[in-house]
């Protein structure tokens, strides 16, 4: 289980990405924040259709994404099934594969693997958005946050529950947490106008 102090850590480490990679006026495109990182992302269909060899793995027996050092390209690759793989399992594994390089995971572990699952989420979802008080309700509601970060039911519920226990905290907002929600506010409310369309809509 992550300590307290560790979560802090790494939300801190999540800030600083998204105020170095993610433009203001925009939530986290995954796809779009590996790109400015520089990370190469490979997918099974570019392996099928350029007919890429990758080791001798059998991309069918695959997890849904792995890191693995391409020694023909000379780079680190984020393996991305998507063929299996809807693209909000997609988003949510790259996410997880950016959160053992901004962490510097060396070793596969269970601890790790926990530690990328949280960035995944928190990169995708920031908690620290309740605290803007226009988007606080919409924040705790996991439909909206399905529909507007582009996640799973699964994802958006868990969400919704962290979320919640930020909300009913008293302190004030960290550095960090500041940061993210300067960047993302306005977006956060298009968003909100934009849900608010859409459910209207649907009735």
């Amino acid at each position: 289980m992550i300590q307290s102090k560790r979560y802090e850590e790494i939300k801190t480490t999540i800030a600083q990405v998204i105020e170095d990679y993610c433009p203001i006026g925009s939530t986290t495109d995954i796809f779009n924040l590996a790109k400015a990182m520089k990370i190469k992302v490979l997918y099974a269909t570019q392996i099928i259709k350029n007919n890429i060899d990758i080791s001798e793995l059998d991309i069918f027996k695959l997890p849904n994404s792995f890191l693995h050092y391409y020694d023909k390209l000379g780079v680190l690759v984020v393996y991305i099934d998507d063929i299996g793989c809807t693209i909000e399992r997609q988003r949510f594994s790259l996410a997880h594969e950016i959160g053992h390089i901004i962490l510097e995971h060396l070793t596969q572990s269970e601890a790790n693997e926990e530690e990328a699952n949280f960035v995944a989420e928190y990169l995708l979802v920031p908690y620290s958005l309740v605290m803007i008080e226009e988007a606080s309700s919409y924040m705790c509601n996991p439909s909206f946050i399905e529909y507007a970060f582009n996640v799973s039911s699964d994802v958006a519920y868990i969400s919704a529950s962290h979320i919640n226990n930020r909300y009913n905290l008293t302190y004030a907002p960290f550095k960090y947490e500041k940061t993210i929600n300067t960047i993302f506010k306005d977006y956060l409310l298009y968003l909100i106008e934009e849900y608010n369309y859409h459910v209207e809509s649907t009735i």
